[in-house]
This record gives C-alpha cells, sequence and structure tokens, in this order.
C-alpha cells in the first residue's frame, strides 16, 4: 500500500512538472513572437491576445509551482505550492514500513483534485486559446523573420 501511495503521487508530480515544462515552452514561444512584433503597426491585437495568453498560463503555473523561491529562505517568505504539498505528503508517509494513514490519503487526494483542476484549465487554454492565437498571427501574415530597423546616428548623416 505505501509503495502504491508513493508511485502515484510519483506520477502526480511528473504529470504536473511535465504540464509546468509546457507552459513555460509555450509561454517562450508567444513571448518571441510578440516581442518581434514590438515596432510593427496594427499588430496590437496580437499583442493583446499573446498577453493574455501569457498571464492566464502564468497563473496555472504559480498555482503549480512556486515560481519565486529563488534561495533557501524563500520557502519562508512565500508559499508553498500545489506540487510542493503533494509532495510533502508523500515524504511523510514514506516514513516506516507503514501503510499511509487515511489523513495522508486524504491529503493526496484532495492536492490531486486542485492539480487537476489546475491542468484542465491549461488544456483548454491549449485546446482552444492557443489555436484561436495562432490563426489570429497567421492571419495577421506576421512574418517568420522581421528585421528590425536601424536608428542612424546623427554623426553617420552627411552634410
Amino acid at each position: 500500500a505505501q509503495f502504491d501511495f508513493q508511485i502515484s503521487v510519483r506520477d502526480k508530480l511528473t504529470e504536473t512538472h511535465l504540464a509546468i515544462k509546457q507552459i513555460r515552452d509555450v509561454r517562450k514561444q508567444v513571448e518571441d513572437v510578440t516581442e518581434r512584433l514590438e515596432d510593427h503597426e496594427g499588430m496590437d491585437k496580437i499583442k493583446e491576445a499573446g498577453k493574455a495568453l501569457v498571464e492566464q498560463m502564468t497563473e496555472i503555473e504559480e498555482s503549480l509551482y512556486q515560481t519565486k523561491n529563488q534561495s533557501r529562505q524563500d520557502p519562508l517568505n512565500f508559499p508553498i505550492r500545489l506540487n510542493n504539498k503533494l509532495a510533502a505528503v508523500s515524504r511523510s508517509a514514506a516514513f516506516g514500513d507503514y501503510r499511509p494513514t487515511e489523513q495522508a490519503i486524504a491529503v493526496k487526494d484532495e492536492m490531486s483534485g486542485k492539480i487537476d483542476a489546475e491542468l484542465a484549465k491549461l488544456q483548454t487554454i491549449l485546446d482552444a486559446d492557443l489555436p484561436a492565437f495562432n490563426k489570429l498571427v497567421a492571419e495577421s501574415a506576421v512574418p517568420a523573420i522581421i528585421i528590425k530597423k536601424k536608428k542612424v546616428k546623427p554623426e553617420m548623416t552627411r552634410k
């Protein structure tokens, strides 16, 4: 029972961490597209859609994982998130050679349910909002390569 409990926690944590990696990858790609459009007129709709998409995914990431931890002291300053709570119940259930307690199972089920809710939100974004963003980018004929305009320095101009 202890082994099965630990394996189920490990699997849920793996699913959570893969989703976090996916969020970061998609966010980077969206930010790359919107950053390239910075100086182009008429692209405000894409920039706004990209910003909204990034904000939604960041909210999910921050529910799953504490993104502000930088040092060993930061967990004192910033609350732990769902992945850490689930890992903590796993650690407590790993002590000794005993079955997980009913309380540990209840906490695992509660944290897993909350994680599943966040992963469902992410899946909705990936299934609906991201394709809508891609369609908007395609319809706007965003060039794959954009050459940034050079700014002429005053000493470079001839009189």
